[in-house]
């Protein structure tokens, strides 16, 4: 069954935004708590679900659904030259993936969502006569033409209906149980006949049926089947208004002679044809030089903005994120001014779908398989392009996917909007900008206040794996198809500028084997400022910067945020590090998307959880008090016991006789003394050896061609040198003059700093 994108924009008073987002809060949010996988609530726990999930869930054709709010006084509403523009109308963008037609979709929506649309549009004093009828007519239609919206849709499972899916889940987890005590050494297809005939008898017969399952095909197109599509697509979307235009002299010919007249000097007026007809290809060819230059200059000069988002602003987004398999983002971005970029951004989503088209496997965008539903719109009368996407995973590795497999895409579509990273030639660059993209995107976003997922612990992944499964049932009939098939419930792996070495941290060179001996302080800084200060204008001198690895002693320190505050950093310099560093790992959401849940959750850490923010402390979770805050982290290393006690109670006297303390401490566990050649390499805490598989800075040290596969960019791991993609990363600032370090001298206030700073990035108005 097909699939369809129903795409709903309600416009309303934007004095009303705040109503709407507050109720739809209060009923998005005990919805996600149906898709919890980290901690159960008492609902869950009874094995009960809300009402309205119940409802959606009785459908049985809608895959995901969202509403939104794109709000009409947003910063934004200030000019490309500062001048303010009155508030524009806000929009409930109400956004669905469904089995089957439009308004048989809307009708289903409007009957389990009755109650809570009828409350929302109340709030946001929109007069109608029928929910359903108010919802198709605000329902849009999206596509590449010349007098489609423009918009794009993405479907990344297509053919697979909700209750297919669903049944498929079912059938796996069955199947799993089964094999759970095969006996071993049985050959493959005698085990797959054993489960055939389990799954007859439990009445299990629609599995035997083969039906397609597209996610599981290949790319049908050959090389030129590839290019005879774009062809294909770039004609009947675009290309056919220019293509008349050339034909209009031909077809003007051939009426003609009918003409007796006419007829007799044909062959003058099939040349005075040819001719007009070459005269407008040369034009058309012209008009399309003049705009490709006209575009490379706007790249030139187009402003794109290194802003970081509020942590405020991250907060409230990351709180709705990751409390199932996927994550949903939704959000609203400004177009450049002009008709030209109206043009270019019909040429972007062609070509974003032709790449998912032609150059895809199905289910796949290039070589990224997570998307599930996404879809871009030009929001009809307003100048804002919509994007929303519901994918698998955290939000951090589905930007990465686009950075790395599927920049070109994004790029053509969103190098047309204010901010966006540099581009070339409308489809290059731009996303590429890791860092960058990461910044804009979040900026772009808005809270997804109500979300629903049919199938919420489903991975793109694991759909897949299950449509193999039932593919196996029906279809397997060797022993290797067997083999393939038994291989679904296993494991298997899936498949510069020089570097000024005295200015970065000695750790960041390389290890620091020789020195055998080590422990870690985990120090809680003065309250007051001053205090603070003195201590590290002390140690600063010890620290230990460049490849001086063959010293008998190391030292290395590192700064929570909170440290960083009673050095004197304000909050207008903590905004511009980066939001997960002014978090911290104990926030929920950020807990959440790193596993740490359960017996891992931060309540239970021994440090590290605190947060010394009296307004923000309620946000955190039970552990975070602010007596396991850490403010600062010492490693000390020498090359025996003696040495190393000794250099420990110097740091320790240090801290305390400025009147802080040290909260934690962690002796290391000293290195053997290698006794022979075959011994020297240690493992390292995750069992690696180093000098194979840790990664190879480049610039740091002379390397062979066998090191090749092993180098990084320096901006991979120190901000003010480019990163693996040729980008300089964005970088902490504080304003120029503001000495907040002092006595202290700036450009040794704290090893982590330091070690990711740049000489050029402490001067001038950078940090220092």
């Amino acid at each position: 069954m097909p699939h369809s994108f129903v795409t709903i924009a309600i416009p309303f008073d934007v004095r009303w935004s705040d109503a709407v987002e507050k109720y739809l809060d209060t009923i998005g949010a005990p919805l996600l708590e149906d898709h919890v996988t980290s901690a159960l609530s008492p609902r869950q726990a009874n094995g009960g679900k809300s009402i309205l999930r119940a409802g959606l869930d009785d459908t049985q054709i809608i895959h995901f659904l969202s509403i939104t709010v794109v709000r009409g006084d947003d910063a934004r509403s200030i000019g490309v030259q500062g001048e303010y523009r009155q508030p524009e109308n806000s929009f409930i963008i109400i956004e669905a993936s469904v089995d089957g037609g439009t308004d048989r979709a809307i009708d289903a929506i409007a009957a389990a969502m009755r109650t809570e649309l009828e409350k929302m549009l109340t709030e946001a004093k929109v007069p109608y006569k029928g929910v359903s009828e108010l919802l198709r007519k605000h329902h849009h239609d999206v596509g590449q033409g010349w007098f489609s919206t423009p918009g794009l849709n993405y479907d990344g499972t297509p053919g697979m209906t909700v209750q297919r899916i669903k049944q498929e889940a079912a059938l796996a987890e069955q199947i799993e149980d089964m094999l759970q005590n095969r006996p071993r050494g049985s050959n493959a297809l005698s085990v797959i006949e054993k489960v055939r005939s389990k799954l007859w008898d439990t009445g299990e017969k629609w599995a035997f049926v083969e039906e397609p399952a597209p996610c599981l095909q290949a790319n049908g197109f050959s090389s030129w089947g590839y290019y005879w599509g774009l062809a294909k697509s770039a004609i009947a979307s675009l290309a056919w208004p220019f293509l008349l235009v050339l034909a209009v002299p031909a077809l003007i010919f051939l009426l003609s002679l009918a003409m007796p007249e006419f007829r007799a000097r044909w062959y003058e007026h099939i040349l005075t044809t040819g001719l007009i007809t070459l005269a407008l290809f040369v034009i058309v060819l012209a008009a399309a030089a003049a705009g490709y230059a006209w575009l490379r200059r706007r790249e030139k000069i187009d402003v794109c903005d290194d802003i970081a988002p509020t942590t405020e602003h991250v907060e409230k987004l990351m709180r709705r994120e990751t409390f199932g398999a996927q994550n949903h983002l939704a959000a609203s971005s400004i177009m450049k001014p002009g008709w030209f970029r109206w043009l270019t951004l019909r040429i972007g989503f062609w070509g974003a779908g032709a790449i998912a088209t032609y150059g895809s496997r199905p289910s796949f965008l290039g070589s990224t398989g997570v998307i599930h539903f996404a879809r871009w719109i030009l929001l009809p009368g307003t100048n804002k392009l919509l994007f929303m996407s519901n994918y698998d995973g955290a939000w951090e590795s589905y930007l990465e996917d686009f950075i790395e497999k599927a920049h070109d895409g994004v790029t053509g579509i969103w190098s047309n909007t204010q901010g966006f990273p540099r581009t070339e030639r409308l489809f290059s660059k731009g996303a590429t900008d890791g860092d960058r993209l990461r910044l804009w995107t979040r900026r772009q976003q808005h809270p997804s206040w109500f979300w629903y997922v049919a199938y919420p612990k489903l991975s793109l992944a694991r759909i897949r794996t299950n449509a193999a499964i039932r593919q196996g049932i029906a279809a397997a009939r060797t022993e290797a198809d067997a083999a393939d098939w038994l291989s679904c419930f296993g494991s298997s792996p899936r498949p510069a500028n020089a570097l000024q070495l005295e200015e970065i941290s000695t750790l960041i060179l390389g290890g620091l084997g020789r020195l055998r001996f080590g422990t870690c302080l985990f120090l809680r800084l003065p309250h007051d400022e001053e205090e603070s200060r003195k201590w590290l204008a002390g140690v600063s001198n010890d620290i230990s910067y460049g490849d001086h690895r063959n010293a008998s002693n190391a030292l290395v320190v590192g700064f929570a945020p909170s440290g960083l505050r009673k050095l004197g950093l304000t909050g207008e310099h903590l905004a511009t590090f980066p939001v997960a560093f002014q978090q911290g790992n104990a926030a929920p959401w950020r807990a959440r998307t790193l596993g740490d849940i359960g017996v891992d959750d931060p309540e239970h850490w021994l440090w590290g959880a605190g947060n010394q923010s009296t307004d923000r402390t309620a946000a955190m979770s039970a552990g975070t008090d602010a007596g396991k805050q850490v403010d600062a982290v010492m490693l000390i290393y020498a090359r025996d016991p003696e040495q190393l006690r000794k250099l420990e109670q110097e740091r320790i006297d240090q801290i305390e006789g400025h009147h802080g303390r040290v909260g934690f401490r962690i002796g290391f566990k000293e290195i053997p003394e290698p006794k022979a050649a075959a011994q020297r390499l240690q493992r390292e805490p995750f069992g690696f050896a180093d000098g194979i598989s840790n990664p190879i800075i480049r610039g740091t040290r002379p390397t062979t061609s066998e090191d090749a596969p092993h180098l990084v960019g320096p901006g991979e791991f120190i901000l003010g040198y480019p990163d693996n993609l040729g980008y300089t990363p964005p970088s902490p600032t504080v304003a120029p003059g503001d000495d907040v370090f002092s006595p202290a001298p700036a450009r040794i206030c704290c090893d982590n700093v330091r070690t990711f700073l740049s000489p050029r990035q402490r001067t001038g108005t950078t940090w220092g």
